[in-house]
């Protein structure tokens, strides 16, 4: 993993690079949460199997009703035993979102997690990351749609590899 270029970088009172590889790894199960452009889900597994894998190392308390409370939040219950096949790309965003909040990480990184959505489950996922950032988390999101984006509490534009406030 490439650490930065220059400066550091602390989450949690922590300095994730200046930890073991092993430690990193846990670190990042425990604080941070990956909402992945191409959704990551295990093809094998169901919904509901997929959401609970990230939990497997954490020792997690209530998981599984943490889980059942995500899927109804983001109308995925009736899908909770298909396999991710199964499901539209729009559900499998969703799917791969609600396993990013299921540890309840301080931070969370998405990487365009409204691109796949229409209007209606873009607006109900940036809701969901909205009151998440309320609770007092952090989210990070990479993303070009202005609904995202009027949404932000604070922007940043990068333009020839320089980041700038907006």
């Amino acid at each position: 993993m490439l650490g930065p270029n220059s400066g550091s970088v602390t989450i949690c009172g922590q300095r994730p690079y200046e930890l073991s590889s092993e430690a990193r790894a846990a670190f990042r199960a425990r604080h941070v949460g990956f909402v992945f452009q191409r959704f990551h889900l295990i093809p094998y597994l169901r919904v509901l199997e997929n959401l609970l894998t990230p939990t497997l190392a954490l020792g997690i308390d209530h998981a599984e009703q943490r889980a059942a409370e995500l899927l109804e939040q983001f109308g995925l219950s009736q899908r909770k035993n298909h396999r991710p096949e199964a499901l539209s790309v729009g559900k499998q965003q969703r799917v791969a979102l609600a396993r990013a909040l299921l540890p309840k990480p301080e931070l969370v990184l998405a990487d365009e997690p409204t691109g796949n959505l229409d209007e209606a489950n873009s607006t109900a996922v940036l809701d969901v990351l909205a009151s998440y950032a309320a609770s007092g988390h952090t989210v990070l999101m990479v993303n070009h749609d202005p609904q995202a984006r009027d949404r932000a509490n604070r922007r940043i534009a990068m333009a020839a590899g320089k980041l700038t406030p907006e």
